[in-house]
């Protein structure tokens, strides 16, 4: 009985249509980005003279960006704000990144975009509201379809 259990799940398997996903998103949104910059002055010390000095002072900023995604059945590649993009990398071709560990659920896409030994983003896409995540905070924005052979006006 066991054996014609398994033979009709897995011809019921086989019968079921695999749904093909081809997306092109465009996703507007904000990009959390650490700025530094460095001021030379001149600071006196104890006896009376003067030195020249480097102060440094870091912020958080925030910078509109946009982030592109493709998806094609199992591949996935996105374009990142450069701001987003480390001095040191590796990969990627003409701005194009390959999302890793791909996972295209009902409500959700999730995977890993990986630009170097120490620079990885997680990525969230929720399929509900068109949310992007990347990071913790480094890029939140909406998401929508890329049309480009829709017109706008």
């Amino acid at each position: 009985m066991r054996p014609a259990l398994i033979a009709a799940a897995l011809a019921l398997l086989a019968a079921a249509p695999a749904q093909a996903l081809d997306l092109k998103l465009r996703c507007d949104g904000v990009v959390t980005y650490l700025d530094s910059e460095v001021f030379s002055t001149t600071v006196v010390d104890a006896f009376g003279y003067p030195r020249p000095s480097l102060a440094t002072t870091s912020r958080l900023r925030d910078q509109r960006a946009i982030v592109r995604i493709e998806i094609q059945d199992a591949a996935a590649r996105i374009q990142m704000p450069q701001a987003l993009v480390p001095l040191f990398r590796r990969g990627g071709q003409d701005g194009w990144w390959p999302i890793e560990d791909l996972v295209v659920g009902e409500t959700e896409i999730t995977g890993q975009v990986r630009m170097g030994a120490l620079t990885r983003y997680a990525l969230r896409l929720d399929r509900t509201h068109g949310e992007l995540r990347l990071g913790h905070e480094d890029f939140q924005g909406a998401c929508a379809l890329d049309d480009p052979s829709q017109r706008k006006f």
